[in-house]
């Protein structure tokens, strides 16, 4: 498990791709509204993990307000600087989707996914695109593998819902 030790030796000699761990048995999370007992962290150099963090952000301010060129430019910056960061790639494909690029939303979902196999907000990204192209068999897999990965997250049922009413089930 990892220390503060470790923190505190992490931040004296960084590595280019930052220090991550799994934190597992997180129950008090749900009384805070996350439903999830398993969180990454991912700890970056200060300077690049100012960078990533601002310029996701970044991205997603320009996504609410409708700068979804500014948004794209904004995730694959944070994308550049570093590649193993799931989050950038999530925003990425929500953004590619709006600008109805789905099959490039597509690669950015799976690509979250290869970081990390449990980020269900990835899936449900995925599955919505999956959906909107018509693969239907290839949204409800998705779909529920965010129910079997966090059964306690009500979107994962939304989406598989919506998928399954498409096809009639």
């Amino acid at each position: 498990s990892l220390t503060v030790k470790d923190v505190v030796a992490f931040m004296n000699n960084p590595l280019p791709e930052g220090l991550g761990i799994e934190i597992k048995g997180l129950k008090f999370l749900k009384k805070r509204g996350i439903n999830k007992e398993r969180q990454l962290l991912t700890i970056f150099p200060p300077e690049t993990g100012h960078k990533i963090q601002i310029l996701n952000n970044l991205g997603g301010r320009f996504y609410s307000i409708r700068f979804y060129n500014e948004a794209l430019e904004a995730y694959q910056q944070a994308i550049s600087i570093e590649p193993k960061f799931p989050n950038p790639y999530v925003g990425l494909g929500n953004t590619r989707f709006v600008l109805n690029r789905k099959n490039e939303a597509v690669e950015a979902y799976q690509k979250a996914i290869e970081i990390d196999p449990e980020f269900t907000n990835a899936y449900n990204g995925l599955g919505k695109t999956f959906s909107s192209l018509g693969r239907k068999k290839e949204a409800i897999d998705v779909y529920q593998k965010a129910v079997e990965i966090d059964p306690d997250y009500e979107d994962n049922y939304y989406g598989l819902g919506g998928a399954l009413s498409v096809v009639g089930k």
